[in-house]
């Protein structure tokens, strides 16, 4: 078999792209479904074309830690600004599961005034920076940075 052209090579690398992106984007979809129809069992308030706009929110940083979801790598969830409200735009961000489980049915200041508690109690000499792990290259991330360095690269 020959070797492939550059520009076939560049192809190759933007369908690898591509397909990241398509499949991470099924996996949103996939995922506020599944919180819509446990929304709708524990009969919480879901705004019936907020579907799309709740997606898009899944691809955002998390709200309380700052990590990138992505739908393959990392568990997501949606939570509620207010407990109050239902999953309504406005009151909806991304969340990591653990801390959504942990803030329960706090607002995030008073689940941040515990956790501030928390740590001054438990770490009173600690560097808080050191606690903090950087997040992991997301698939698309991975895919767009092989195809980014690809076309810095010199032709042969």
């Amino acid at each position: 078999m020959p070797p492939r052209s550059r520009a076939q090579q560049k192809a190759e690398l933007e369908r690898q792209l591509l397909i990241a992106k398509n499949t991470e984007l099924d996996a949103l979809k996939k995922k506020v479904r599944l919180a819509r129809t446990a929304a709708r069992r524990r009969g919480v308030g879901w705004e019936p074309e907020t579907d799309k706009e709740f997606v898009e929110r899944l691809g955002e940083d998390d709200y309380m830690t700052g990590y990138r979801f992505t739908a393959l790598d990392t568990p997501m969830s949606l939570d509620r600004l207010d407990p109050e409200k239902g999953y309504v735009p406005d009151n909806v961000v991304a969340c990591d599961p653990l801390v959504n489980l942990m803030k329960g049915s706090y607002t995030p200041g008073r689940f941040l005034h515990h956790l501030n508690r928390i740590i001054a109690h438990m770490l009173p000499d600690a560097n808080t920076d050191a606690l903090v792990a950087k997040r992991p290259q997301t698939a698309v991330e991975k895919a767009q940075a092989r195809l980014d360095n690809f076309k810095n690269r010199p032709a042969a």
